[in-house]
C-alpha cells in the first residue's frame, strides 16, 4: 500500500506538470457499517465481561482537492479532516439482570486519498488507494479499569466510486473499505481486541472547485 501510495504521488507530479488543475475544498459526512461480535475478557473483579459495538455513527469531513486532469484521465489527491463516533456495549456476564452500559467513542483522522480515474463529460469514475492519519480520540471505555488505546499512527484502504462536475460543483459518492479490524486499538489489561470485520463505509461529499 504504501509503494501504491507513492506510486500515485509520482503520477500526480508528473500529470501536473502539463495538466488542466484546479483546486478547491470540500466536505460531507459518512455513514459506517461494522458488524462484529461480542468480545469476552475478565475484569478487574475476576468476573467475566464482554465488550461489543452497538453503534458506529460515521461522521463528518472537511478538507482540501486538487484535481489535473489530461484527455480523460484525471488524478485527484484530497486532504480531509475526518470526525468519527462509536459507541460500545459493556456488560457484566455474571450481572443476572443483564444490565448494559453505552460508552461513546470519538475519534479524529487526517483522511488522504489519492482518487483516479476517468473522466466522461461530467462523470467521473474514481479509485484508488486512502491513508488515515490518527490524530486524536477522547472515549468513556476508559471507564474500564486496565483500558488502554493503542491507534496505529498510520492505517491504509481503498476507495471507489463516482463523481459529478457540474461548472465549479463537485458531488462524490465513494464506498470505502479498509484493511485493519475495527477496534485494533482497544487492549484491556494484558488482552488486545480486534473484531471480525474491518470497517467499510460511504462517503457523500460537496466541493467547490476555484
Amino acid at each position: 500500500m504504501k509503494k501504491l501510495i507513492l506510486f500515485s504521488a509520482f503520477m500526480l507530479f508528473t500529470l501536473l506538470a502539463s495538466a488542466q488543475v484546479k483546486f478547491g475544498v470540500r466536505g460531507g459526512f459518512s455513514s459506517a457499517n461494522v458488524d462484529a461480535d461480542n468480545i469476552n475478557f475478565i475484569n478487574s473483579n475476576m468476573d467475566t465481561s464482554a465488550i461489543g459495538i452497538a453503534d458506529v455513527k460515521g461522521g463528518y469531513h472537511i478538507g482540501l482537492f486538487l484535481q489535473g486532469q489530461i484527455g480523460k484521465f484525471f488524478i485527484q489527491p484530497e486532504v480531509l479532516f475526518n470526525s468519527n463516533r462509536a459507541d460500545f456495549t459493556l456488560r457484566n456476564l455474571a450481572d443476572p439482570d443483564g444490565r448494559e452500559e453505552i460508552l461513546k467513542e470519538h475519534y479524529q483522522y487526517l483522511d488522504i486519498p489519492v482518487m483516479m480515474g476517468l473522466k466522461l463529460g461530467a462523470l467521473r469514475l474514481q479509485g484508488g488507494p486512502v491513508g488515515h492519519l490518527y490524530l486524536d480520540s477522547s472515549s468513556d471505555l476508559f471507564e474500564i479499569e486496565g483500558y488502554r488505546q493503542k491507534f496505529e499512527k498510520m492505517t491504509y484502504g481503498w476507495q471507489t466510486g463516482v463523481g459529478l462536475d457540474i461548472w465549479n460543483v463537485a458531488l462524490d459518492v465513494k464506498y470505502e473499505g479498509n484493511f485493519t479490524k475495527f477496534g485494533d486499538h482497544l487492549a484491556i489489561g494484558d488482552q488486545e481486541f480486534k473484531f471480525d470485520d474491518a470497517p467499510s463505509r460511504w462517503i457523500f461529499s460537496l466541493g467547490i472547485a476555484f
